[in-house]
């Protein structure tokens, strides 16, 4: 619970460069207002990532939909956050309107979220690495083994994704396949699913050297 009270603390503070460009557009009380109920609402929606950090389920299409953007929300109020800090400092030396600083950061973290959430994310990248081992045995020369881990199986992470890694794995025919885990985010729901489901489990290299 402690974890939970500093990060909820965390995410009010990074609204302050959002409260900062509400409040320019609305003056006076009005403005500073609605930068307050926005700040609390933005926060008292991260309620519902704890729920599924800590004992994960299936959601809705929709939910899942929602809980990616208030990932790309929190993300981009991060980014922001840790530009505004210094960037206001100096805009303070310089005379640069607060307003303006504050607004070019908060776009800059919710571009730089976005595109972190809906396109890095999702994406599907093989990194190539050649080990050279001085005393390896030379009829392992050549032997090729992939490696995934945290797959982090749950409500963001689903089964059909999960799918798609493995046939991606098992078109590279390789000697070997490690998993290593985080296998699931939390609970254990999605374990008897991804079981039940063989996806793990269709992980297979055509060598019979290994399981």
């Amino acid at each position: 619970r402690r974890f939970s009270n500093v990060l909820m603390a965390l995410t009010l503070s990074f609204h302050l460069p959002l409260g900062v460009v509400i409040a320019s557009f609305w003056p006076f009380a009005g403005g500073l207002a609605l930068a307050i109920a926005v700040s609390l609402l933005g926060t008292f929606l991260l309620r519902g990532r704890f729920a599924l950090m800590t004992d994960d389920r299936t959601i809705s299409s929709v939910r899942r939909f929602a809980e990616r953007l208030y990932f790309a929300h929190w993300g981009g109020l991060f980014g922001a956050t840790v530009l505004y800090v210094p960037a206001s400092v100096i805009g303070l030396a310089t005379g640069a309107a607060q307003a303006d600083i504050a607004l070019g950061c908060s776009v800059a973290g919710l571009v730089t979220s976005l595109y972190a959430t809906y396109v890095r994310a999702p994406s599907l990248r093989i990194r190539s690495l050649e080990i050279a081992l001085p005393h390896w045995p030379r009829a392992f020369d050549g032997y090729r083994v992939a490696h995934l881990s945290d797959i982090h199986l749950g409500s963001l992470f689903t089964e059909s994704d999960l799918r798609r890694v493995v046939e991606r794995t098992n078109a590279l025919a390789v000697d070997a396949i490690a998993l290593t885990g985080d296998y699931v985010t939390s609970g254990s729901r999605f374990t008897s699913s991804a079981r039940s489901a063989g996806a793990v489990g269709s992980c297979r290299p055509p060598s019979s050297r290994t399981s």
